[in-house]
């Protein structure tokens, strides 16, 4: 584990981006030329908002509307970013590298938490995504699902949870309270286990066959309102409408909005509402499953929401 103090690398009162990236440097400093365009995740810290795109990442203090960029030069210990996400429990920021390295900001310094990468495992290795609960990050692997203790700083346990305990590409993962269930979205369908089991034995994790095609690629999936929610992509090449949403309530799935087959990039709880970044648009959806209202962009040249918090 190394660490690492974090330095801002400037700050400025200023908001169109372009205007960030042309600044100039003093005699003696480095400065980035990186791309800051392409946001792929975001994450909401309470008094910051945190961008990353795969190059880099930076922030947004919501007080005055200053940014601040983080990279390899100011700190971070990896480039490649696949994805990002924020413990409120613990205000630490999970930095996952596409090469699976991982970064915790904690507190302004920087933790490198290497053991996924440095480990030998055969085929995918990526880190899909992050689901944080309590002090624990669990991270959904190409090959599994790792489980991070952010208090400690350490990898607490990894599950595999496909056939006879081999590895699966787990895309998403979500808990449900009401069921005390996980939900694991995968490319060869949806995974469940009971919180309370031994969730690190396989066959606590049995295939959820009451999907209208259990085998089908899950590629996300959240919990809210006592709800599971689950998308499933049939997306083989750039497309916009292969994509389709279910709902499990009382313990049955049913089709969610069946007439909407856009492309859905992320799907997440957040202020009370659940959020999902379709094809151009931005639904919030309430408690009842009902849309409160729609960010719509009329021009597919310039914005394509890849996740929004």
């Amino acid at each position: 584990m190394k660490r690492r103090t974090l330095l801002l690398f400037f700050t400025l009162a200023v908001s169109p981006l372009n205007l960030i990236l042309a600044q100039g440097v003093g005699i003696g400093e480095w400065q980035d030329h990186l791309p800051y365009s392409n946001c792929i995740a975001v994450a909401d810290a309470g008094d910051k908002i945190f961008c990353a795109t795969p190059y880099s990442l930076f922030l947004v203090n919501k007080a005055d509307n200053t940014t601040e960029r983080l990279n390899k030069i100011t700190g971070l210990s990896d480039i490649g970013i696949s994805t990002i996400s924020y413990s409120m429990d613990f205000k630490t920021l999970l930095i996952a590298y596409s090469n699976t390295n991982i970064d915790l900001i904690k507190k302004g310094e920087i933790i490198n938490i290497s053991d996924i990468k440095r480990k030998s495992i055969l085929g995918n290795k990526t880190i899909n995504s992050v689901l944080f609960i309590g002090k624990y990050a669990y991270l959904s692997c190409g090959f599994g699902i790792v489980v991070l203790d952010v208090e400690r700083e350490e990898i607490y346990d990894t599950y595999y949870i496909g056939s006879e305990g081999s590895r699966l590409n787990i895309l998403d993962l979500t808990f449900n309270p009401v069921d005390n269930q996980f939900y694991a979205a995968t490319e060869a369908g949806i995974y469940r286990a009971n919180a309370n089991a031994n969730l690190a034995y396989y066959v606590s994790w049995k295939k959820d066959t009451g999907l209208p095609d259990p085998n089908g690629k899950y590629n996300l999936i959240s919990s809210f309102a006592g709800k599971v929610y689950a998308n499933i992509t049939t997306k083989t090449e750039p497309t916009y409408d292969k994509d389709t949403t279910f709902v499990h309530a009382n313990g049955i799935w049913n089709y969610f909005d069946p007439t909407n087959h856009s492309t859905k990039s992320s799907m997440r709880e957040s202020q009370g509402k659940l959020i999902i970044c379709g094809y151009l648009y931005v639904d919030v959806i309430n408690e009842q499953g009902n849309r409160d209202f729609r960010v719509y962009n009329y021009n597919p040249g310039t914005v394509r929401p890849n996740d929004a918090q």
